[in-house]
């Protein structure tokens, strides 16, 4: 690696530009995040994730499976291939695969597997196509990759707040 600088007046600039693989960079974190919200939930017991908070939250089950569902949804999307809106009843039964601490630990992470998977193999050409969303939006896949990491990030929140009101204060994250 070599690194040659050029002066002009008090401004030193590189001549060598060191080139990001921002797909790659966006997979290992989507891998990071999803580790990340597996060790949170492991250090829930079986009860907690099970348990609506508060009486009105949805439980970690519950949101662990839209998280999982999504980054399905997306891998679909980024390999080019057709991602069919669910009933309510596909998602029912979807969500009710999620029945236990164990398979929502091993759902999420092979979702985000096939996700992070997605993302390094698309196509740089491809990640700037723009895609129609079931909710009505559209993005270029490049923003909907970003957005669906986002998401496991978002929901591993919820899963520390679950944690926090359980007494739970410790970081889990460096738990793996």
């Amino acid at each position: 690696f070599q690194v040659r600088f050029c002066t002009i007046g008090r401004i030193v600039m590189s001549e060598t530009i060191t080139r990001i693989d921002a797909k790659a960079e966006l997979a290992n974190w989507t891998r990071r995040i999803a580790g990340m919200y597996v060790a949170d939930l492991k250090a829930l017991d079986e009860t907690a994730i099970s348990a609506s908070a508060g009486g009105a939250a949805r439980t970690a089950q519950e949101f662990t499976a839209e998280v999982a569902g999504f980054n399905l949804m997306v891998a679909q999307k980024l390999r080019g291939e057709d991602a069919p809106s669910r009933t309510d009843e596909e998602r029912a039964a979807f969500s009710a695969l999620f029945s236990n601490k164990e398979e929502c630990i091993s759902r999420l992470s092979s979702s985000s597997e096939e996700l992070a998977s997605a993302i390094e193999f698309a196509s740089e050409e491809s990640m700037t196509e723009t895609v129609e969303l079931p909710w009505g939006e559209s993005m270029s896949k490049w923003a909907l990759a970003n957005l669906c990491t986002n998401h496991i990030f978002y929901h591993d929140g919820q899963l520390n707040l679950i944690q926090a009101l359980k007494g739970d204060a410790e970081m889990h994250w460096f738990d793996q």
